[in-house]
């Protein structure tokens, strides 16, 4: 046998590994783009997200540290969003303030959240906060009801 013929041989078989390994490469890259494409992205749910840091992060609720509410703030209109209603009550000391923004478009629309439209929307969530009463902070429950409308 010549010379020659054993390296071309050897080199079609190393080829043959070479094809391989690109080719289990080039599908994984093409499963990574492909499932990152089709992925559907929750536009509401990250709406929710934005109102909700808002308000508690905003001049729209706190006076001098953000995520701690004052009270003497929590009666304020400061949320221009037609497109959503909020219901916000505050639990404090067996104390309940509730405060509604949007109060026309939540009070309407609140019976379509019983019935899991696809037109709207709806989000319930409570989170553990401080509460500014005067120069003392309490610990309270903020229990926030959330309809956006679906569009």
């Amino acid at each position: 046998m010549k010379k020659g013929v054993f390296e071309i041989g050897h080199e079609l078989v190393m080829w043959f590994w070479r094809i391989f390994i690109v080719t289990i490469i080039l599908l994984v890259i093409i499963a990574g783009v492909t499932v990152n494409l089709s992925r559907k992205v929750e536009i509401g749910s990250f709406e929710n997200y934005l109102i909700i840091n808002y308000l508690l992060y905003s001049d729209c609720l706190t006076n001098k540290v953000p995520g701690v509410i004052d009270l003497s703030k929590f009666g304020n209109d400061c949320i221009f969003y037609d497109r959503a209603g909020i219901n916000l009550t505050l639990v404090y000391e067996n104390k309940y303030k509730t405060k509604i923004f949007n109060e026309e478009f939540y009070k309407n629309n609140a019976p379509f959240c019983k019935l899991k439209t696809k037109d709207f929307i709806c989000y319930s969530e409570k989170k553990y906060v401080l509460v500014r009463d005067g120069n003392v902070i309490k610990r309270g429950l903020l229990i926030i009801n959330n309809i956006i409308k679906n569009e």
